[in-house]
């Protein structure tokens, strides 16, 4: 039960990781725009959302792999 248990809680932090992740909104690149040289006039490209490229954060994965290490001791426990 307890094995279930846990593999169904890290579901559970998996879909709240994802809703978090998917609201943060990630700086991509910038670019100066081609008729101002001035460093504040410069284009900003934002990522929102999305599945490909997310950084790593100790926030999410760390607890990630804790849970990924617990489901795996009590799995080779049993």
């Amino acid at each position: 039960m307890l094995f279930r248990f846990l593999l169904a809680w890290k579901h559970v932090l998996e879909h709240s990781w994802a809703k978090k992740a998917g609201s943060r909104r990630i700086v991509v690149a910038t670019s100066p725009s081609a008729d101002d040289e001035k460093p504040q006039s410069a284009e900003v490209v934002v990522q929102q959302g999305g599945w490909g490229g997310r950084p790593w954060r100790f926030s999410i994965d760390l607890p990630r792999a804790g849970m990924t290490v617990l489901i795996s001791g009590v799995g080779y426990l049993m």
